[in-house]
């Protein structure tokens, strides 16, 4: 079973504007708490703040998943966004983005932890099919994606796990030996200025 990652997202009301004041990344199957137990604890933390949870904005993207499905370098995936309610005849194209979410692992130094495809135009109305081809040096892991729907004035920003549900896992065997390193002083030797 795969597990998906999701995101609460915590804002504050400063002078009649909302900023984030706090996020918790959970993956299913490990222990944390609900959107409500996770405002509360802000709100123990900042008992004269005016705190919520983000809402979901007016144009959602369409829910997708990816599920276990592993990708490994080089392999192209198309997804299909679709967009509703008001603003969605709006959107002009889309660009995906991937961030990875998971600690790199250690025989994968300096390997790509973010990437992204080519912006997509619309495939029919309110629906974009972009695609992404995973990088030859893409680090091994779990990524959350985020779609930034470019709109006549303006862009949103969607991300997996806050307005949506996507798991995208990448392999990628690819791996370089990393040397240890010990460094000593030499004793004796005259100091130059």
């Amino acid at each position: 079973m795969s597990q998906l990652i999701w995101t609460t997202v915590i804002q504050q009301k400063i002078n009649g504007h909302w900023t984030q004041f706090s996020e918790q990344c959970i993956k299913t199957g490990e222990d944390g708490m609900s959107d409500r137990e996770y405002l509360a604890a802000c709100q123990e933390l900042e008992p004269s703040a005016e705190l919520r949870i983000r809402p979901t904005p007016q144009a959602d993207a369409q829910q997708l998943t990816v599920g276990s499905h592993k990708l490994i370098p080089g392999e192209r995936t198309t997804f299909v966004v679709s967009f509703s309610g008001p603003g969605a005849d709006d959107v002009q194209r889309v660009e995906p983005f991937f961030l990875m979410n998971t600690p790199v692992r250690q025989d994968q130094p300096g390997f790509l932890t973010q990437f992204g495809g080519a912006p997509a135009t619309a495939s029919s109305p309110r629906h974009f099919e972009p695609s992404v081809m995973v990088p030859a040096h893409a680090a091994t892991g779990d990524y959350r994606l985020q779609i930034t729907a470019v709109l006549k004035v303006g862009s949103v920003m969607y991300t997996s796990g806050a307005e949506f549900t996507l798991l995208l896992k990448v392999d990628n065997p690819e791996h370089v030996p990393v040397p240890t390193i010990e460094v000593t002083v030499k004793l004796g030797a005259p100091v130059k200025p």
